[in-house]
């Protein structure tokens, strides 16, 4: 009964319960939320286990997120102009851009390439082949040009490029010129006599044969002629300095004149601008790799967000970290745990 010594209250008579202060009473486990959003169970919040997701999935984000640029950069249209030197989508001052649409006002079709395996498809007899350098390009790959039945025109070709098209001509030994200086022709070739004088510079030629004919002596006659044509069974023309057919040189004396007609011969212009990424004709074998599936920026872009991993990477990984507490589930006294240790 109720107040009598000894006696203690019935389990579940509402209003009864312990004592406060009794010795050996405990706090009862509180699980759920408290104020300020405090899991008091689990000593999680809401914040937390948000931060615990995201440091799980950060990296799978991020790679579905390259993945996904990667993809829009592939699906975006090859950009219409460029910055590659001579090429003729190049409105630059060292681009060709303004002889290639004379060109196709004029109504030859041009061909842009930039391997020498699309080069030698595109290179048919009765069309004309431009080569803007050779430097970038193997023996393999001179060789498979050399062999196309296409007029050819080259521009500052070395001794090895000259002497596989032709054995009519070769080169001067005397270092070309960086000057440019006016040239006049000097020679019966009816496209040097209708540009009358070019400005240039480069390197020139000398005629071996009765078949070829060079044009535009320089001041430095052991330099050679700036102008090289030799007619056959194709035309092969060489022109020492390339600069002739840019956009900041194309107005300057005959040379719009002398670029028109060396280059409009034929209704057809495969214009080819070796790429150091051409590995020649046995790598074209092997169909296309990812690189040229991908626009041309791709790889710059590519090699700034490898940097910007790495810059934060190690960001990152320099950090410790602040303190964090592990709220306990429960209160655990002193007393017990020095009894439960023994």
């Amino acid at each position: 009964p109720a107040g009598v010594p000894g006696s203690a209250a019935p389990a579940g008579v509402p209003g009864s319960a312990a004592p406060a202060g009794v010795p050996g009473s405990a706090k009862v486990p509180v699980r759920g939320r408290t104020g300020a959003g405090r899991v008091v169970g689990d000593g999680t919040t809401s914040a937390s286990r948000a931060r615990s997701r995201w440091h799980r999935w950060r990296w799978v984000l991020a790679l579905a997120g390259l993945v996904g640029i990667v993809a829009v950069a592939a699906a975006l249209p090859e950009p219409r102009t460029s910055e590659v030197v001579l090429a003729p989508n190049n409105p630059a001052a060292r681009g060709a851009r303004a002889v290639a649409q004379i060109l196709e006002h004029e109504g030859v079709d041009i061909t842009y390439v930039r391997t020498s395996a699309e080069a030698t498809d595109a290179a048919v007899a009765g069309s004309t082949l431009l080569i803007t350098g050779s430097y970038l390009l193997g023996v393999d790959q001179i060789d498979a040009l050399a062999a196309t039945d296409a007029d050819l025109v080259l521009l500052n070709p070395d001794p090895l490029l000259l002497g596989a098209v032709t054995d009519a001509a070769e080169t001067s030994l005397v270092p070309p010129s960086t000057v440019p200086e006016r040239r006049t022709a000097e020679c019966t070739d009816p496209d040097a006599v209708a540009a009358e004088a070019i400005s240039a510079a480069g390197g020139g030629y000398f005629a071996t044969s009765d078949t070829a004919t060079v044009c535009f002596p320089g001041a430095d006659q052991a330099a050679g002629s700036a102008y090289l044509v030799v007619d056959g069974a194709r035309r092969v023309v060489a022109l020492g300095d390339p600069t002739v057919l840019t956009n900041a040189s194309l107005t300057e004396e005959g040379n719009a004149a002398l670029a028109l007609r060396m280059l409009g011969r034929t209704s057809q212009l495969t214009w080819y601008v070796p790429s150091p990424a051409d590995f020649g004709q046995a790598a074209a074998a092997t169909g296309p790799g990812l690189g040229d599936l991908l626009p041309p920026w791709a790889g710059a872009v590519g090699l700034q967000l490898l940097l910007a991993a790495g810059v934060a990477g190690l960001w990152r990984g320099r950090r410790l970290g602040r303190l964090v507490t592990e709220p306990l589930p429960v209160t655990v006294r002193a007393a017990e745990t020095t009894r439960g240790r023994g």
